[in-house]
């Protein structure tokens, strides 16, 4: 007893399992990190800052179970290292490992592997606060049960799992590849989740409600999602709980080919965030696949994405803004990142080149599009700014001009004024036969200057063409008249050039108007109906005069 004994190993020589021990009189021994000699003493293990499973027994040739090792290193408390494995060989667990405790890490040696039999549904490894997890290639067996970090302090509201830090990492083949309860300011750097049955999943829902469970700030850094079945990522806050503040900066979400439902799944989330992120669903499964599908989520934002060929984003009483997202989605199926909204979500576009489908956004609450461009599924019509409300579109521009087709509660454009008399022609100036006209609801309002060229023996009545036909309303009420003025000189006027009060008249479901005279008399002034010679080669008509659409 008192001597310090130095092995090479804990099997044979040279298995990394090399420790230093202080022989002690007889006393209890673990029979992992210490061990009874055969004359009574016990061999116990120094430890400084940090042990490896291979002093407490583990093997690592992939058969044999070394949860036992694992859990005898992690219930020191100290950091644990999982030493590097030769011909690819991995450590093997068969059941739930210690929880780390508060400051406590475990880390591979380089890229280590462990393997973790999922043929019944337990956590591999669980995070409390303040822990570390690195340089460890996590692997079950089938993706029907396991999970491969828990991150869980316990089951009461207040046992928050906080500030624990996973990095560079691969989880593969298990049910989930990490599960939060109550967890705030965790975070991921340079990881991967592959062919899960899903790649995150955050439920906080305890058993000590009122206030409920809490997510918040918990924050992904340069991550990957790939081949996962059921969710890339899954954020269901039920009852009371609440979830404020998951970011995914500089991810990749790339799901199972024809897998999935959807690749990102949110129930009563609030400030997600995706800033600078790649999205895609395999070639063919744009239809099929939904990059988000989001109910009663709110203040979920997209910056600097990328969506390629993905089944769009779905909403349902949620509100999304995107900015600087760029899709190009392929030509199969033509619509792509197609947008579903419900009445009761809101939805914001802005500074993004997107590709989408002729019928989105019409039930949204509320649309904004600013200063985007969005290629409709098959046509060549592209809306930059728009304004929705409740459904209705109330503004928009798009590059090939005005169009009733796409326009219902707002619009405005130009359109070529003709004037149309009885009997002969009047020719317009074409520098000067365009009006303009706002649309709003179905109030029309038209602006602009008329001359004309040439006339030929004009006569009879005269009428003007209307953008829109005019409202069929009770008792004629759809019906209007408005007084412009024009300069004048055609045969029909007394002086030549002089100015003369006009007045347009728009009678109910017509696409005409018509333009009376309006004759000074000697108890009054008098319409002339017939106002076709009124207008000879060199007559200018200024126009300003509202009506009510159908």
């Amino acid at each position: 007893a008192g001597q310090f004994v130095e092995t090479g190993g804990y099997y044979v020589k040279g298995d990394a399992g090399q420790a230093k021990y202080l022989v002690k009189a007889a006393q209890a021994a673990d029979e992992k990190g210490d061990h009874t000699l055969a004359n009574g003493t016990v061999a116990v293990l120094q430890v400084g800052d940090a042990i490896n499973v291979k002093q407490f027994g583990a093997k690592g040739d992939g058969t044999t179970d070394d949860t036992a090792a694992f859990n005898a290193a992690l219930a020191t408390g100290l950091n644990v290292l999982v030493p590097d494995l030769p011909d690819a060989k991995a450590y093997y667990l068969t059941g739930p490992t210690t929880p780390l405790v508060r400051w406590q890490g475990i880390s591979g040696q380089s890229f280590t592997r462990i393997v973790f039999d999922t043929s019944t549904h337990y956590d591999a490894f669980t995070l409390t606060n303040d822990c570390t997890f690195k340089n460890i290639y996590l692997e079950g067996t089938g993706t029907t049960n396991g999970t491969g970090i828990k991150f869980s302090q316990g089951t009461l509201e207040l046992d928050y799992s906080t500030t624990n830090v996973v990095s560079d990492c691969w989880f593969r083949l298990c049910r989930n590849a990490h599960e939060y309860d109550n967890a705030f300011t965790n975070t991921f750097y340079n990881c991967q989740f592959r062919q899960c049955a899903t790649g995150m999943l955050a439920t906080p829902t305890p058993t000590d409600v009122p206030t409920g469970g809490y997510l918040a700030n918990l924050n992904y850094f340069n991550c990957r999602w790939n081949g996962n079945t059921v969710n890339d990522v899954n954020i269901s806050v039920n009852g009371t709980s609440r979830c404020r503040g998951v970011n995914f900066y500089g991810c990749d979400f790339d799901p199972m080919a024809g897998t999935p439902t959807e690749s990102i799944l949110l129930n009563n989330a609030a400030l997600v965030k995706w800033d600078g992120c790649y999205m895609e669903a395999d070639v063919g499964d744009a239809s099929s696949i939904k990059q988000l599908v989001s109910t009663g989520s709110v203040f979920l934002s997209m910056k600097d994405c990328i969506t390629n060929k993905t089944g769009g984003y779905h909403l349902t009483a949620s509100t999304l803004e995107l900015d600087n997202i760029w899709s190009f989605a392929g030509t199969t199926p033509e619509s792509g990142d197609p947008f579903v909204a419900d009445v009761s979500s809101e939805l914001t576009i802005k500074g993004s080149t997107l590709r989408s489908s002729a019928n989105d956004f019409l039930n949204a609450a509320h649309v904004t599009i600013d200063d985007s461009v969005i290629r409709l599924a098959g046509v060549n019509t592209y809306r930059i700014n728009e304004r929705w409300k409740l459904g209705v579109k109330i503004f928009e521009v798009t590059d090939t001009g005005i169009t009733t087709a796409n326009i219902s509660d707002y619009e405005e454009g130009e359109y070529a004024m003709t004037l149309t008399p009885a009997a002969g022609t009047i020719t317009p100036n074409f520098s000067f036969n365009v009006l303009g006209f706002v649309k709003v609801g179905k109030l029309v309002t038209i602006t602009g200057q008329y001359l004309t060229s040439a006339v030929s023996t004009p006569s009879g009545v005269l009428t003007m063409n209307l953008p829109f036909t005019s409202a069929n309303l009770t008792k004629a009420a759809g019906a209007t008249r408005s007084i412009v003025t024009a300069q004048l000189d055609g045969v029909g006027v007394a002086t030549n050039g002089e100015i003369y009060d006009l007045t347009i008249s728009v009678t109910e479901n017509s696409a005409t108007a018509q333009i009376f005279g309006m004759v000074q008399g000697t108890t009054g002034r008098t319409f002339d109906a017939n106002t076709g010679d009124w207008f000879g080669a060199s007559s200018n008509m200024t126009i300003n005069f509202s009506y009510i659409a159908a």
